[in-house]
């Protein structure tokens, strides 16, 4: 499950409210699959959203229009200002939600959340275990195999793969722990019973120009990020 080991992460880097991981292109991403199912609400039928390491809550925040909301995460600052927005949060690893909880979530989002995860098969059953049958995980993770990354490897340079929490520095070592291709997540989260609906890309940066738009979410295997749609069967 998600770890509280602090020994690989910068002590600071754990209990500071982050700003990383706001990039546009996961709000959209993630916006876009909410509004197609606002439908929900007309047939006043409110759905239950889940926002793994939901951190301060600000784009938390703004599933509250599609239904009840509950945000989770290991930082007591982070949950703190979350509740500050009047949004249900729980200071604690997703293992440790009760039974009460099991197959109770339409949707769960898991946003830049994976890649810190050591043991990340444990991390999907659970994820499994909350999902309604039926039900989806919008999830994000940075992509090892993107354009920019494929040319530092083979030029010989380190592809921003983390080594030491100490080297090269601080801003470059942010805990991750598990690095994924398309199609490595797609066979763990098969293999967890989520089928894979959509694996999208965000942008392909290509020097000092981005591609971007739906050229970019077309060749998610270049991407920066992927950002991906999977249900429970």
């Amino acid at each position: 499950m998600t770890t509280q080991n602090t020994e690989f992460y910068n002590t600071n880097e754990i209990a500071e409210v982050s700003h990383r991981g706001y990039y546009p292109e996961k709000a959209r991403f993630i916006k876009e699959y909410l509004d197609t199912n606002i439908r929900r609400l007309k047939k006043n039928v409110r759905s239950r959203i889940l926002d793994i390491a939901c951190n301060d809550g600000v784009l938390t925040h703004s599933y509250l229009k599609y239904g009840e909301v509950i945000g989770v995460d290991i930082n007591k600052r982070a949950i703190a200002a979350t509740k500050k927005k009047g949004i249900k949060a729980f200071c604690m690893d997703i293992s440790e939600l009760s039974e009460s909880y099991n197959e109770s979530f339409d949707v769960i989002i898991a946003g830049d959340i994976i890649e810190h995860i050591f043991d990340s098969d444990a991390f999907l059953m659970h994820i499994n275990r909350l999902l309604k049958p039926g039900g989806s995980l919008l999830l994000t993770t940075p992509n090892v195999a993107s354009f920019p990354r494929r040319i530092l490897l083979l030029l010989g340079i380190n592809p921003y793969l983390e080594y030491s929490v100490e080297l090269p520095s601080r801003e470059y070592n942010v805990g991750h722990v598990r690095y994924y291709t398309a199609a490595d997540l797609r066979k763990q989260l098969e293999h967890h019973h989520l089928t894979v609906e959509e694996i999208r890309g965000d942008k392909v940066n290509l020097g000092i120009f981005s591609l971007t738009g739906k050229i970019a979410a077309m060749i998610p295997t270049l991407s920066r990020n992927l950002m991906v749609r999977a249900t429970k069967q």
